[in-house]
């Protein structure tokens, strides 16, 4: 069961690890050519093999890294809330009957998860959530993004994991109540 749930975390980390780099990527390029920064483009100076950027100025890094750590963080929030969502009202063991049968008559019967899937996917959302909430932290400590954002960042966080957490205890509340029927 073990190797399972471990295959279905890798699986599911997939995805939103190529949409996070993606958002990453595409928010600096977006600010570069928005406010049309000074920059240049090394190769091979990142670990080697991968280009990296670099600015003239103190203050054009900063507005560039806050608007992709904006844009990055976006793009997690979007993926936790979806699954959150889908958590609380497409929940296969309490989606209400009448929602349901509404689902099914409009062939949208996938949007119902299961509890397995449901939360492995859940799991990876938030683990990218609190990582980068702990990344934009020390930006915001050392002055290279906008404090702002990490704060932000931290009560989204926060919150988001109690409505999982809130939603695991209604997911045990029915799982004992079946238990016993």
């Amino acid at each position: 069961m073990v190797h399972k749930s471990v295959a279905a975390l890798i699986d599911e980390a997939v995805l939103p690890a190529v949409l996070i780099v993606a958002a990453k990527i595409l928010g600096v390029i977006l600010a570069n050519f928005w406010f049309a920064h000074s920059w240049t483009l090394e190769s091979g100076s990142f670990f080697g093999v991968l280009p990296s950027v670099s600015y003239f100025s103190l203050d054009e890094f900063l507005l560039v890294n806050s608007i992709s750590n904006c844009l990055m963080f976006a793009t997690i929030t979007a993926g936790t809330a979806l699954v959150i969502i889908r958590a609380h009202f497409f929940h296969a063991s309490h989606i209400p009957p009448r929602l349901h049968s509404r689902l099914l008559r409009l062939r949208l019967s996938g949007l119902v998860g299961d509890t397995f899937k449901i939360y492995h996917q859940a799991t990876i959302w938030l683990i990218f959530l609190w990582l980068a909430t702990v990344l934009l932290i020390p930006q915001a400590i050392i002055g290279t993004s906008w404090p702002i954002l990490a704060i932000v960042a931290f009560l989204v966080t926060v919150n988001f994991s109690w409505f999982l957490a809130a939603d695991i205890q209604k997911e045990v509340q029915i799982s004992k109540k079946t238990r016993y029927l």
